[in-house]
């Protein structure tokens, strides 16, 4: 489910979805980077190729006190390039 958005207010652009994983990992909130994303706005559904419930499990849990900087957004690009074919769709 997405919670909600991250946007770069100096470039007003989307940078990643808030999402929890609800079914998966119960609580648990990740950073889905947008460009990962493939959302179908008519279906109400946000797609991303081979996003295994263990890729989910590896990715850094996200709350709202969290502090994003450099590193966390490091951490989390290199979670989603453990897996390539997430890249692809």
């Amino acid at each position: 489910t997405v919670n909600d958005t991250l946007v770069d207010e100096t470039e007003a652009k989307f940078r990643y979805l808030i999402i929890d994983l609800g079914f998966w990992i119960f609580g648990k909130k990740v950073l889905l980077p947008i460009g990962l994303s493939r959302i179908n706005f008519y279906e109400k559904r946000v797609y991303v190729k081979e996003l295994t419930e263990e890729n989910a499990k590896n990715l850094p849990e996200f709350n709202d006190d969290l502090k994003i900087d450099y590193d966390y957004e490091d951490l989390v690009r290199n979670t989603y390039s453990m897996n390539p074919a997430t890249y692809s769709y």
